[in-house]
């Protein structure tokens, strides 16, 4: 499969989710969670 732009990142989120990787897994350094706005802040 091809995929790319939104489709790409929503395939490899639900591939995370089965081979049980987060999103924090995936920072390079987990201060920049710190950098993300949420909608709801």
């Amino acid at each position: 499969m091809t995929a790319s732009g939104f489709l790409s990142r929503v395939i490899l989120h639900e591939i995370d989710h089965l081979d049980g990787i987060l999103f924090v897994d995936r920072l390079e350094h987990p201060k920049e969670l710190e950098k993300v706005k949420f909608g709801w802040e």
